[in-house]
């Protein structure tokens, strides 16, 4: 059984039929504005007018280029941002013989995996977009991007977390100065302002929801950044940026929590249920030369895998453009 919701799906409602052409003619037009205006309240559900937003960077597809949405739970993300390998999507002989279509469904992993509301391992916040560990475990993709020592078993897929160098007293070590719980905010592994020598520390997701993470720009020299991912603390953070920040997360999280997955279009779901046992297979092999080569100093790379050293160093880690 598919873990995503059922939807019934909105209809619109049928234009009345006149006498005579021009009656036959407005009354298809009354018809067509009509399902027109369902389909934009619909969007409007789903977060921000149905503009696709990121999950990890609050971005558009004009900000960070192509951004892909889950056919299961109704996310988005960039696919800089979750490592969404540049031909997933595209229907080829050696993906899939399901169906003849140009584009096929895409699903996050969660949904892959069947995991309905994963918990992360580096803060208490739910909902948001998910990447599982080695171990099995789930982290935000967000907490990965911004917590020094998270590495990538495949750093050109995003994909494998490995935890092993963020030592477990990091956990619950510092205090999330934004949690509203607080017994939540002494859980998880927090970060800190990166404006002098602030000592603010918070969740990165708390730092997301209140629009304090950013990114540095990239150089007109193609100088690569070692270290692209900033956040602040509200009295160092700009308040357009994270006023506009704001904004895009509710829409994010809107889009999510309204996302109704429509289990009787047959496509989906056959495409769902392979891409299910297509990632457990894949993740089991990943896991196998994980532990194959694992020597207790980090995780290790997937033979083809490109070694980047902003992946697998131990500071921040991510060079796909947000």
């Amino acid at each position: 059984d598919s873990s995503c919701e059922d939807s019934s799906g909105g209809e619109g409602e049928e234009g009345e039929e006149g006498e005579g052409n021009m009656d036959t003619e407005a009354g298809t037009i009354r018809s067509l504005v009509t399902m027109a205006e369902t389909s934009n309240k619909s969007q409007e559900a789903q977060g921000d007018g149905g503009v696709l937003l990121c999950a990890v960077c609050l971005g558009d597809s004009e900000s960070g280029g192509d951004i892909v949405a889950c056919d299961c739970c109704g996310i988005a993300v960039h696919e800089g941002c979750y490592g969404v390998p540049d031909d997933e999507g595209e229907d080829q002989d050696t993906k899939s013989d399901i169906s003849s279509f140009t584009t096929i469904p895409w699903f996050c992993d969660p949904c892959k995996a069947g995991v309905k509301s994963p918990v992360c391992e580096l803060c208490p916040n739910k909902g948001g977009l998910f990447k599982e560990t080695i171990t099995g475990s789930w982290t935000h993709m967000v907490c990965c991007l911004y917590t020094p020592g998270v590495e990538y078993v495949n750093p050109t897929l995003l994909s494998g977390i490995t935890l092993d160098r963020l030592p477990r007293s990091k956990w619950g070590a510092k205090v999330c100065q934004l949690c509203e719980n607080a017994d939540a905010a002494k859980t998880g592994v927090c970060i800190g302002c990166d404006a002098g020598f602030c000592k603010s520390t918070f969740h990165t997701t708390c730092a997301q929801k209140q629009g304090l993470l950013c990114e540095a720009e990239d150089k007109d020299d193609d100088t690569e950044i070692a270290d692209p991912y900033f956040a602040h603390c509200k009295p160092h953070a700009d308040k357009d940026m994270s006023r506009k920040a704001r904004r895009a997360f509710v829409s994010v999280m809107a889009r999510q929590k309204n996302f109704k997955f429509d289990a009787t279009d047959e496509r989906n779901v056959q495409y769902l249920e392979q891409a299910k046992k297509d990632y457990i297979v894949g993740f089991k092999k990943m896991q196998d030369y994980y532990h194959l080569g694992h020597n207790g100093t980090g995780g290790q790379h997937l033979p083809g895998a490109v070694n980047d050293e902003k992946h697998s160093s131990v500071g921040k880690m991510s060079v796909f453009k947000w």
